[in-house]
C-alpha cells in the first residue's frame, strides 16, 4: 500500500525517491528501469539509483543540479545559492496569501498594466501554457506546493553528499542547458538579464557541475544544448528523445548481445 503524505509534510528529493520506489513496486512493472530526471527530478533519480542499483539499467539527467551547487554558493554567496535561498523563497510564498496576489492582479489589470505575475509567467513558460500557469499560481494548493518544495530542498545538498555514488559501468547521459540560450526559450529573459561577467561566471561553474555529474559513471556522455535554457524538454526535446533512444539501444544490445 502506498502511503499518502499529508500536505504539511516536507518532502525533498530523498523522500520522493523512496516514494518513486513504492510506486514502481506497486505498478507491477518489472525492472530494471531507464530513469530520466529533469532538474530536481535528476536528484530524485540519483537517490533512487544509489539505493536500488540493481533496478536501474541506465539514467539520463537533464540540466540537473547536484551537491556541487556549493560551488555556486562559493562563487555568488550563500544568500543566492545556499540553503538560505530556499528558506527565503519558502517564507516569501508562505507570507503572501493568494487573496493578496489576486488583488494585485486585478488592480494591475484595471490600471491597464501587465501584472508582474503575468510578466514573469511569460518569461518562464511557453505561450500556450501561460493561461494555465496563471490559474495554478492563484490556487492555495500551488502555493503550498511551492512552500513544500523549497523547504524540502533546504537539505538536499547534504543528503546528496552523504549518498554520492559512483555507478560503475551504468550508462549515464548528462544533458546541460546552452551557455547562451536563444531568445524565446524558457527562462531566456531571466538569464539574459544578468551582466556578461555574471553570466560567464555562472556558465563556468554550471559546466563544472555537469561535468562532475558525468563523472559518476565510467560509461557516460555529456551533451550541451545549442539553444535551450533550463527546460530542454520544451526548447530542444529532440536532444532528450535521441539520448533516451540511444540508451535504450545500448541497454538492449548489452542484454541481448
Amino acid at each position: 500500500m502506498i502511503r499518502v503524505s499529508p500536505w504539511w509534510e516536507w518532502r525533498g528529493a530523498s523522500a520522493l525517491a523512496d516514494e518513486l520506489h513504492e510506486v514502481l513496486e506497486a505498478s507491477g512493472e518489472p525492472g530494471p528501469y531507464l530513469i530520466v530526471g529533469h532538474s530536481m527530478g535528476g536528484e530524485i533519480a540519483r537517490f533512487y539509483a544509489a539505493r536500488h542499483r540493481d533496478q536501474v539499467a541506465g539514467m539520463v539527467l537533464v540540466d540537473a543540479p547536484s551537491e556541487r551547487m556549493t560551488w555556486m554558493a562559493e562563487e555568488f554567496g550563500q544568500w543566492r545559492y545556499g540553503p538560505l535561498r530556499h528558506w527565503r523563497q519558502a517564507l516569501t510564498y508562505a507570507l503572501t496569501p493568494c487573496g493578496l496576489v489576486r488583488a494585485r492582479l486585478r488592480l494591475a489589470i484595471r490600471r491597464g498594466r501587465e501584472p508582474d505575475l503575468l510578466r514573469r509567467l511569460r518569461q518562464r513558460v511557453p505561450a500556450e501554457l501561460v493561461e494555465l500557469g496563471l490559474a495554478l499560481e492563484l490556487t492555495s494548493g500551488q502555493r503550498r506546493a511551492e512552500v513544500q518544495e523549497d523547504l524540502g530542498r533546504t537539505g538536499v545538498v547534504t543528503a546528496l553528499k552523504a549518498e554520492r555514488t559512483h555507478f560503475g559501468g551504468m550508462p549515464l547521459t548528462v544533458i546541460s542547458k546552452a551557455p547562451h540560450p536563444a531568445p524565446g526559450t524558457y527562462y531566456y529573459e531571466y538569464l539574459a538579464g544578468r551582466s556578461p561577467d555574471v553570466a560567464e561566471r555562472y556558465n563556468r561553474v554550471w559546466a563544472r557541475i555537469q561535468a562532475d555529474l558525468a563523472g559518476l559513471s565510467d560509461d557516460s556522455t555529456l551533451i550541451v544544448a545549442e539553444r535551450a535554457a533550463h527546460n530542454i524538454q520544451i526548447d530542444e526535446p529532440e536532444l532528450i528523445v535521441k539520448a533516451v533512444t540511444d540508451m535504450c539501444h545500448k541497454i538492449r544490445d548489452h542484454q541481448h548481445p
